[in-house]
């Protein structure tokens, strides 16, 4: 069998994909400890339907209300990283860029995309929560 991946891609993608695992357990942990209304979104939510095989980072809806709460436990597990603003489609009221454990964490509350009628605001709350799976996970809804 011919491999189209070097040999040793295989490998750090799996290595990859333990350690984002890991990761997203701890925080969720340490957000359900503080009682915190939060979810997984982005390229980790589309891999957990089957839309995706790979996972670039952890992408993360909190509610406005929890995000210092959030901020602070992500700055303990890891550390801030520089954010860098530049004109985009995507806004957010409240925007963190971190990285625990050498996995970037995206942090974000009051997300909103501009289109071209406007821009359309999404307010994280509980009734966003798509599902929760048997270890914590909180998984926001798919359509969303």
């Amino acid at each position: 069998m011919v491999s189209i991946w070097p040999s040793s891609r295989p490998q750090r993608f799996l290595r990859h994909k333990i350690i984002v695992d890991q990761v997203v357990l701890q925080i969720a942990n340490q957000f359900n400890e503080y009682d915190l209304s939060w979810g997984i979104g982005g390229s980790l939510l589309l891999k957990e339907h089957g839309l995706i095989d790979l996972v670039n980072d952890i992408d993360l809806l909190v509610s406005i209300e929890d995000f210092t709460q959030a901020h602070r436990i992500l700055k303990i597990m890891g550390h801030e990283l520089p954010t860098v603003f530049k004109r985009s489609k995507y806004g957010t009221a409240h925007f963190a860029k971190m990285e625990v454990a050498g996995v970037g964490v995206d942090l974000m509350a009051g997300f909103s995309i501009h289109h071209e009628h406007g821009t359309y605001c999404y307010l994280w709350d509980q009734v966003s929560v798509g599902s929760v799976t048997h270890n914590g996970l909180h998984y926001a809804c798919l359509e969303d």
